[in-house]
């Protein structure tokens, strides 16, 4: 393989999590019958995972990107997303050496928590945004349906992980 090959090769594999992280933003913006608003928080899922597995991938700044785009695309408060994700990121990266030293299910467990966390926190600014109450039992749903899906979702990206950055 020539330099320019491996160089864009090394590149491609580079800017996976991010693109995966885009498609799964992308995927939660779609028009499922009957989701609407409990869609599962794809994005905080693959933001979560990369933050602990590969943070040096996923920067700061593809993050706010990532969620700006997906609030440009929602047509919600634009940087919502975009704040909460970073929020989440640095958190999650905080606690990272945690994370890696102990098995999947204090992962899943930890995961729970930020996903409470991150819903908490959109669901209280979209309130001040909009100065009126904002139902929270599509919220609840919602964390339920993320964290649910979580070990599936990170089955996924550990598999993307082994293709892509091995």
């Amino acid at each position: 393989m020539t330099p320019v090959l491996q160089r864009l090769d090394r590149i491609g594999r580079a800017l996976a999590p991010g693109a995966v992280t885009a498609m799964m933003a992308l995927i939660a913006m779609l028009p499922l019958p009957y989701a609407g608003a409990v869609m599962p928080f794809f994005t905080l899922v693959a933001v979560f995972y990369w933050s602990v597995y590969r943070p040096d991938l996923l920067p700061m700044p593809a993050v706010f990107v990532i969620g700006l785009f997906q609030d440009l695309l929602g047509g919600g408060p634009v940087g919502l997303n975009a704040l909460v994700l970073m929020g989440a990121q640095a958190l999650v990266i905080s606690q990272r050496l945690f994370f890696l030293a102990h098995p999947f299910v204090l992962l899943w467990w930890g995961f729970g928590v930020v996903a409470v966390a991150v819903a908490m926190a959109q669901w209280a600014m979209m309130a001040m945004v909009t100065g009126t109450a904002v139902p929270f039992a599509p919220i609840a749903v919602r964390i339920v349906l993320t964290v649910a899906l979580f070990p599936a979702l990170a089955w996924f990206l550990s598999r993307v992980q082994r293709a892509f950055l091995s």
